[in-house]
């Protein structure tokens, strides 16, 4: 999926923000709202970190009829070894809508695909609204983030990111619970500001 190749993020921001050519007019709202909340993390930081907004494609299962019912899989190693397990020829590969969410990686160091002269990369996938807002976002134990909407989990799926890179910037413990604290007081600051126009 090609990325727009300029920066959409404000001047002087500490993200370099590529957005999916799918979203269309929605390209520099969401920019804006990552530029803002990678900013709110790492204001007093001068490394640039690319963050990579796409959409997320349709979800992919491997599928094993076994005695008269259809058994599911999202892995098709898994699929393969249960069709061995009860001696069943054929399997099949299912699509559907994409997961309902955003889900998000920080990458300690530059992969490839990091735009050069940038330090960190932040992968952001954006799949379809989930069916109720509002919801409660949480990582295994951490702590529970209530999301009013698909900005507000924007916002907190991007600060907990961010703030994984502030942890490698910092030889830090990569604790998922200070992500997710961070990710409370980045929203929080987010409601209480307003300061970025909801698209």
């Amino acid at each position: 999926m090609k990325q727009h190749a300029e920066n959409l993020a404000p001047a002087g921001s500490p993200a370099v923000v590529t957005v999916s050519k799918s979203f269309d007019g929605r390209s520099i709202d969401l920019a804006r709202i990552v530029a803002w909340t990678v900013e709110s993390v790492l204001a007093s930081d001068a490394r640039l970190v690319h963050v990579k907004v796409k959409r997320a494609g349709k979800a992919v299962a491997f599928g094993v009829e076994h005695r008269g019912r259809m058994v599911t899989f999202k892995q098709k190693r898994r699929a393969v070894s249960y069709a061995r397990a009860n001696r069943v020829d054929e399997m099949s590969k299912l699509s559907g809508p994409p997961e309902p969410g955003i889900k998000g990686w920080a990458y300690d160091g530059i992969p490839f695909s990091a735009l050069p002269g940038c330090d960190y990369l932040i992968s952001l996938t954006i799949g379809s609204d989930r069916p109720v807002y509002p919801a409660t976002l949480r990582y295994r134990k951490t702590v529970p983030i209530e999301v009013a909407g698909p900005i507000e989990e924007l916002v907190a799926i991007t600060a907990h990111e961010a703030f994984h890179c502030f942890q490698y910037m910092n030889s830090l413990s990569r604790s998922e619970v200070d992500c997710d604290r961070m990710a409370v007081e980045t929203l929080s600051r987010f409601r209480a500001n307003q300061v970025i126009s909801v698209p």
